[in-house]
């Protein structure tokens, strides 16, 4: 049947066309291959069906490989790759999710809402920096380079027709925000399955950042149902955009969900955190020694004070951002601090990272303390100062509070400690949290302390991979999280604070405890993505140019 569509000789063309793949009587599917990707064109009876679009494809390049033009196209997602063909299929009705509209046309709409801001900090933990097209100021889904001037929008949960054929629309939003899939009904059963990107042709997920939902980064539990679901319609084949078709969908989709859910087991850990409360100054934690750190709101200003009152902050948030009256309370803070604990001036701030609650306060310490320094290593500083170019989650223009970039008095590197009044400050790398991540070290009266930021915050108990959201951590790799904790296993800490309120004083114990955890837990990570680079599986590509400077930078710092 499929040879009245082939034509004699088939000119070169810029795809891999595999061989029809007969699925039904009367029903083939070609797939089309380019750079990493697929399409798949549905032939049937002289008319075919296209599900998503690779760039570079034209209605005459399908005739060029010998079968008719795409009398519609539906897509699964809505991006560059997929989502490619532009106006060339003037003749072919385009359909798409709804959620997708704004995306596909690149409308004004879109770049309103993509520019958002930090409006509600109260609905913070409801919310997670979920926004509609991203996450805390950092964009997931881009507009097309070439936007979409016509086209047709459906909902997820609809039952879809093409010529006698019935599709069922999937609700696979876990990816890319709004993604679905078509379960091609005959007969009563799902013949076939086209899936997008929610797995590989081989039953593997194709990258984590993908999958990223909110600032908790992928929802590990819904990803697992959400391939149970597609695994309980029992499918005979799997059309997805990234690898070959097979036949043996359903094993492969249960089995994936199988892989996910003894991941998620991996990460339980057993036992109470172990870390004693320390006594209170106000709002604070009294560590001992003029040492405290913030006890309330998770906060994460840390603040010693020497024996002639100057003092050194770390993280100058303290992460109460619904709170009117936090400028004044934080001012009260250092009131007391000059009263009752003996500070006379503060001369020097260190920053960790470069998520806005970690140093919004710091124009408050400066205004206060004439001749403060701010110090941070070299490549937190650039992303403090230059924050637009670094397109990450949680910088300080998302949270609108009316300044952004931030000068830096100070750049330390890992190679020269920072003296302060005769105390050398050591900078180490923390990944884990985020990608340019530091912890600052020294010793301290009795004690050796480490501020670890948020790349090791725990309250004495193990530690687990954190945020696997894009350039947070980059597991399997020395910019993933266990090398945080080898990098502080042989610095003999005595007392870790860490960031949001976090302590604990058994640091050897629980640091190599942590690293055994981590490291097991990323194993099994690694193993669901196949054998794909750590790179294509955490680092959203729009993001690479701000990875690829910054690593310059850690390179020389």
């Amino acid at each position: 049947m499929l040879s009245l569509f082939l034509m004699e000789t088939t000119p070169p063309c810029n795809f891999e066309i595999s061989e029809p793949v007969e699925i039904a009587l009367g029903l083939a599917v070609v797939t089309m291959a380019r750079a990493g990707r697929n399409c798949h064109l549905l032939v049937s009876e002289g008319n075919s069906l296209l599900i998503n679009c690779l760039e570079g494809l034209t209605p005459a390049e399908i005739e060029r490989a010998g079968y008719p033009a795409p009398g519609e196209i539906w897509h699964t997602q809505v991006d560059n790759r997929l989502a490619a063909e532009g106006n060339f299929f003037a003749d072919a009705a385009i359909r798409l999710p709804r959620e997708f509209a704004e995306v596909a046309a690149a409308s004004p709409k879109y770049w309103k809402e993509a520019h958002a801001t930090w409006d509600h900090p109260e609905r913070w933990m409801e919310e997670l920096g979920r926004q509609a097209y991203g996450i805390a100021g950092s964009n997931i889904l881009q507009p097309l380079e070439k936007p979409l001037t016509a086209f047709h929008t459906f909902a997820r949960g609809e039952t879809r027709s093409w010529r006698h054929f019935t599709f069922e629309v999937l609700d696979f939003s876990v990816r890319h925000f709004y993604a679905v899939g078509f379960a091609l009904r005959l007969d009563g059963k799902v013949i076939a399955l086209f899936c997008g990107e929610l797995v590989d042709g081989n039953g593997n997920l194709p990258d984590a950042h993908g999958f990223e939902a909110d600032y908790s980064g992928p929802p590990w539990k819904h990803i697992s149902s959400t391939i149970r679901m597609a695994a309980a319609r029992k499918p005979q084949w799997l059309f997805s955009a990234i690898g070959k078709p097979s036949g043996e969908a359903t094993a492969l989709l249960d089995q994936l969900a199988d892989r996910i859910e003894s991941y998620l087991h991996s990460r339980i850990t057993e036992g109470e955190p172990t870390a004693p409360t320390p006594p209170r100054f106000e709002r604070y934690h009294d560590h001992g020694e003029s040492v405290y750190q913030m006890a309330v709101n998770y906060g994460n200003v840390i603040l010693l004070v020497d024996r002639d009152g100057h003092g050194l902050m770390i993280d100058p948030g303290p992460c109460d951002f619904e709170n009117p009256t936090r400028s004044q309370d934080f001012i009260e803070d250092l009131e007391k601090f000059e009263s009752l604990a003996g500070l006379k001036t503060i001369d020097l701030v260190l920053v960790t990272h470069f998520h806005g609650d970690h140093y919004d306060l710091w124009p408050l310490v400066k205004d206060r303390y004439a001749g403060c320094r701010l110090a941070a290593w070299l490549p937190v500083a650039d992303i403090l100062r230059s924050p637009k170019s670094y397109p990450y989650a949680c910088l300080m223009p998302w949270y609108d509070l009316g300044w952004t970039d931030c000068p830096v008095d100070v750049e330390m590197t890992r190679q020269q400690p920072l003296v302060w009044h005769d105390t050398p400050i050591h900078t180490v790398y923390l990944p884990g949290h985020c990608l340019v991540h530091a912890g600052y070290w020294l010793d301290w009266g009795t004690r050796r302390i480490l501020f670890s930021g948020d790349s090791i915050q725990t309250r004495g108990g193990v530690d687990d991979l954190q945020l696997l959201m894009s350039n947070h951590s980059v597991p399997g790799t020395s910019e993933g999280h266990s090398t945080a904790y080898q990098n502080v296993i042989p610095l003999d800490i005595t007392l870790n604070l860490g960031g949001h309120g976090s302590y604990f004083a058994d640091c050897g114990t629980i640091y190599r405890a942590s690293l055994g955890k981590i490291e097991e837990t990323t194993s099994r990570l690694l193993g669901l993505f196949g054998e794909k680079e750590p790179d294509a599986i955490f680092v959203r590509e729009s993001l690479r140019p701000a990875a690829q400077r910054v690593r310059a930078l850690m390179a020389r710092s």
